[in-house]
C-alpha cells in the first residue's frame, strides 16, 4: 500500500525528534524496514521521496546528454550516441531519447504549443509533492533557497503547478524555471513588461548555451512582439531563431515559427513570403493533427485575409473535440471569421449559443468587436457605435494598437451610412498618421485608398481584400456593372461580404445606379435602407447640449420648439432613433403625463405638432399594439445627437492618452468640450428630462476633473494653445455648473 507524501515526512520528522523505530512504525501503521527505506531515501536522495529507477544513469551523465542536445538543437540522438561513445559512456539510442523527452528537448507538448511546460512524471510529482510540504512549515529565505535548489534541479517542469514557482522568488531559480513561471502570465501582465522580462531570460539562456530552451523563449518572445504588433522586429528575431535551430526536425517548433513568419509578412504586405508561409504550414499539419495547429492556420488565413478559408480549419478544429475553454476561445474567432463574411445569422446563432463572455476574459475584445460589426450589418447603427466606444473604454496601452483601424473604420463607416460624408473624411484623415506611426501598412493602405490618396499597386492584388478593393475602384471609374458582380463574387469565395457591406459605403454610386435600374445590389436590406443610399430616409442630428439645433439630411432647419416639443424629441432621438426601435407608450404617458386623464390625446396632438416642424413623413412613426402592449415604432428615419458625439469623443481621447499618444489626445479632449454650448434641458422639466440632465452635468463634471489632472500628468507635453482652450472651457463649465468647489481649485492651479 503507497503512502503519501505527507505521511512519509510526518514519520521522518517523529523520528528525528528522538522516537524509536518501532514506536514510529507503530503510530504510522507501517512496516519498520519502510521506514528504514524511507530514511535511506532521505539521507541518500536530497530529501526528495522518489527512487530512480535501477537502469538510469547518474544525474552528472543525464546532464551530458542534456546538453548534447542543448548546445546544438539540430542534434540527433545517433550523432549524440557517437559523441558519448568516444567519452567512454555507453547508453542506448532510447536511453538518449528518453533523457531529451524527461528535458522536454523532443516531443513537444501539441495541446499548448508555445508551451515551455514538460510532462508530469513520478519523480517530478514527488519532488513537487515535497516541496509543497516544505513550504508550508515555512518560507523563510533558508527554506526558499532549499526549496528552489531543489525546484531548479528537476529536469522540467509541468503546468497547473505554477502556484510553487510564484512562492519561489524569481532570483532564486535558474533562467528556464524563470521561463516557465513568466509563461502563464502573458496577457495577464502589462505585455511591455512580459517582453522585457522574457527578452531578458532569452539572452540569459543563451550566454549559458542552452539554445534550444532560448529558443523556445524566443518563440514566446515572437509572440509577445506579434501581439504588440511589431512585424520587422519579429522577423529579426525569428531568422536567428531559424539559424539556432539549424535543420531541427521538430514540426511543432517548425510550425511556430512559419505561423509567427507569415503573420509578420502579411503585416508588412510582402504577400508572396506570406502565401509561402502558408503552404508550408498546410505540409506541417500532416504531422500535427490536434485542434491547436488548425486553429493557428486559421489564424493565418485571416491574416491573408481569406476567412472563408479560416472558417474551414476552425471547423476541423472543433471536430477534434478540443475541451471547453478551447473550445469558448474557438467560436468566437468563428464568429469573428463569420461577421466579416457577412454571415450574420450564423454569427447570431454560435453567439446566443455562446457561455457568457466577461470582460476579463482573454475573449473579450474580440467579443466586443464582433458585436460591433454585427451590429453593422444588421443596420443598427446606434448600436455599432455603442460597441466601438466599449472598445475604445477597455483598450489598453498595449493593446490600443489593434484597436485603431476597426474604430476609426467603424466610426466612419457609421457617419458614411448616415450621409455625413465630411465627418467620415475628417475621421480617417485624424488617424492615418496615427496608423503610419504604430506602422499599420495594410489598414493605412486601406484608408488612403478610402480616401482616393492612394492606388492599389499590382503586387498587392493577390491579397484578397486588395483584389476587391481593385475592382470598386475599376466600378467608380468606368461605370461598368461587370466589376460589381466580380467583386461580390470574390467577397464571397474568399469570406469578405462583411468588409464589402463596410467599405461599399465610400464607394456608394455603382450600388445607386443599380438600385435605380431596379437590379440586386447583393447588400442585405437593412444597409440598402441607410441614407447613403436611399435619399428618401431622414437622418437628423440633433444638438441639445445648449440650445436645440436641428439638421436634416445635413441640412439645418430652422424651427422654434416649445420646451415640451424639444424634451420629447430629444426622448424620441435617444429612446428610438434607428428604424426597427420602439418605446412603451405608458412610459410616455408616464414621463410627460403623469396627472392627465386623458395623455393619448396630448401625445398625439404633440407628436403631429414635432413632425410637422421637423419634416418628419407622418408614416415614418407609428403606434403599434403587435405585442398586447401599445408602442411608438421607428419605421424608418435616423437620429442621432451630440450627446452621444461627446461619449464618443471621450472614449477616444482616453483610449488614446492611455496608449501614450497625448498629442492626439488633448485634440479629442478638446473636440469633445466644444460640443458643450450651454446648460442642456431648459425649461423641461419631466422625469426624464430631469434624470438625464442629472447624468449629464455629473459626467460634465467628472470629465473637466479627469481632463485637468490629465494636464497636470501630461503639463511638458501641453501646447500653449491647448492650455488657452483649456482654461475657456473651465469658464464654460463653471457657468454650466457654479456650484462644483473641485473645478474651481483645479481651475485656479492650471
Amino acid at each position: 500500500m503507497k503512502r503519501g507524501l505527507k505521511t512519509r515526512i510526518e514519520a521522518i520528522e517523529f523520528y528525528l525528534k528522538g522516537s524509536t523505530l518501532k514506536e514510529t512504525a507503530s503510530k504510522f501503521n507501517i512496516h519498520p524496514v519502510t521506514l528504514c527505506r524511507w530514511m535511506r531515501w532521505y539521507n541518500e536522495k536530497e530529501k526528495v521521496f522518489y527512487k530512480k529507477p535501477w537502469n538510469r544513469p547518474t544525474r552528472e551523465i543525464e546532464e551530458k546528454v542534456m546538453l548534447l542536445k542543448e548546445h546544438m538543437p539540430s542534434r540527433t540522438v545517433r550523432e549524440a550516441k557517437k559523441i558519448l561513445e568516444k567519452e567512454g559512456i555507453n547508453i542506448s539510442i532510447k536511453g538518449i531519447y528518453d533523457i531529451w523527452q524527461r528535458y522536454n528537448l523532443v516531443k513537444r507538448p501539441i495541446d499548448d504549443p508555445f508551451s515551455p511546460f514538460g510532462s508530469l512524471t513520478s519523480e517530478v510529482k514527488w519532488t513537487i509533492e515535497y516541496v509543497r510540504e516544505l513550504l508550508k512549515n515555512s518560507k523563510d529565505i533558508v527554506t526558499l533557497r532549499e526549496a528552489a535548489r531543489i525546484i531548479n534541479r528537476l529536469p522540467s517542469y509541468p503546468r497547473d503547478h505554477e502556484d510553487i514557482l510564484k512562492e519561489l522568488p524569481e532570483r532564486l531559480l535558474s533562467p528556464r524555471r524563470r521561463l516557465e513561471r513568466l509563461y502563464p502570465t502573458f496577457l495577464k501582465i502589462p505585455m511591455p513588461g512580459y517582453l522585457k522580462k522574457i527578452r531578458r531570460i532569452r539572452k540569459v539562456l543563451e550566454r549559458e548555451g542552452y539554445l534550444y530552451s532560448s529558443i523556445v523563449a524566443g518563440v514566446s518572445e515572437i509572440l509577445a512582439l506579434h501581439w504588440m504588433r511589431t512585424p520587422e522586429v519579429e522577423l529579426e528575431l525569428n531568422t536567428i531563431l531559424r539559424k539556432r535551430k539549424g535543420n531541427l526536425r521538430d514540426p511543432v517548433l517548425n510550425f511556430e515559427l512559419t505561423f509567427l513568419a507569415g503573420t509578420a509578412y502579411s503585416e508588412l504586405l510582402q504577400i508572396e513570403k506570406a502565401y509561402k508561409c502558408v503552404t508550408k504550414c498546410r505540409r506541417l499539419l500532416r504531422f500535427l493533427p490536434h485542434s491547436e495547429f488548425y486553429i493557428l492556420l486559421g489564424d493565418l488565413m485571416t491574416f491573408i485575409s481569406d476567412y472563408k478559408e479560416s472558417l474551414k480549419f476552425y471547423q476541423k478544429a472543433l471536430e477534434k473535440n478540443p475541451d471547453e475553454s478551447t473550445r469558448k476561445r474557438l467560436f468566437i474567432k468563428m464568429v469573428l471569421s463569420l461577421v466579416i463574411s457577412g454571415e450574420y445569422r450564423k454569427t447570431l446563432e454560435i453567439l446566443h449559443k455562446l457561455p457568457k463572455v466577461k470582460p476579463d476574459d482573454d475573449e473579450y475584445e474580440t467579443f466586443i468587436l464582433v458585436q460591433a460589426f454585427l451590429s453593422y450589418g444588421l443596420g443598427k447603427l446606434e448600436r455599432g457605435i455603442y460597441w466601438v466606444r466599449k472598445a475604445l473604454e477597455e483598450s489598453k496601452k498595449e493593446q490600443y494598437r489593434n484597436y485603431i483601424y476597426s474604430a476609426s473604420f467603424c466610426l466612419a463607416a457609421i457617419a458614411r451610412a448616415l450621409g455625413r460624408e465630411k465627418e467620415s473624411k475628417r475621421i480617417l484623415k485624424e488617424y492615418i498618421p496615427l496608423m503610419k506611426k504604430y506602422k499599420l501598412e495594410r489598414e493605412t493602405s486601406i484608408l488612403k485608398f478610402i480616401l482616393r490618396k492612394q492606388i492599389i499597386e499590382k503586387s498587392l492584388i493577390k491579397l484578397p481584400i486588395f483584389s476587391l478593393l481593385y475592382l470598386l475602384d475599376k466600378v467608380v471609374k468606368t461605370h461598368k456593372e461587370q466589376y460589381y458582380k466580380k467583386s461580390l463574387d470574390i467577397a464571397r469565395r474568399k469570406g469578405l461580404l462583411g468588409f464589402l457591406h463596410r467599405i461599399i459605403l465610400f464607394f456608394s454610386e455603382p450600388v445607386s445606379r443599380l438600385l435605380k435600374k431596379g437590379k440586386d445590389t447583393g447588400l442585405p436590406k437593412g444597409i440598402l435602407q441607410f441614407p447613403v443610399f436611399n435619399s428618401e430616409t431622414p437622418a437628423y442630428h440633433l444638438k441639445f447640449l445648449g440650445d436645440m439645433i436641428v439638421y436634416k439630411n445635413q441640412k439645418y432647419l430652422n424651427v422654434r420648439l416649445s420646451p415640451k416639443e424639444t424634451a420629447l424629441l430629444i426622448h424620441l432621438a435617444q429612446r428610438i432613433g434607428e428604424p426597427g426601435r420602439s418605446v412603451s407608450i405608458n412610459e410616455l404617458y408616464k414621463n410627460f403625463w403623469t396627472k392627465s386623464k386623458n395623455p393619448s390625446n396630448r401625445l398625439s396632438h404633440l407628436l403631429i405638432q414635432v413632425k410637422r416642424k421637423i419634416m418628419l413623413p407622418r408614416h415614418l412613426i407609428a403606434i403599434s399594439s403587435y405585442t398586447g402592449e401599445k408602442r411608438l415604432i421607428n419605421r424608418g428615419f435616423y437620429m442621432t445627437t451630440d450627446y452621444n458625439d461627446f461619449k464618443t469623443n471621450l472614449a477616444e481621447a482616453k483610449a488614446l492618452e492611455r496608449a501614450d499618444q497625448w498629442d492626439s489626445a488633448q485634440k479629442k479632449y478638446l473636440q469633445a468640450f466644444r460640443l458643450i454650448r450651454s446648460a442642456p434641458f431648459r425649461k423641461m422639466y419631466d422625469n426624464w428630462s430631469e434624470d438625464l440632465r442629472g447624468v449629464i452635468l455629473n459626467q460634465l463634471e467628472n470629465e473637466t476633473i479627469n481632463i485637468t489632472k490629465s494636464c497636470f500628468v501630461h503639463k511638458n507635453k501641453i501646447s500653449p494653445k491647448f492650455l488657452t482652450d483649456v482654461k475657456k472651457m473651465f469658464k464654460k463649465i463653471s457657468k454650466i455648473s457654479p456650484y462644483s468647489d473641485e473645478i474651481k481649485k483645479l481651475s485656479d492651479n492650471l
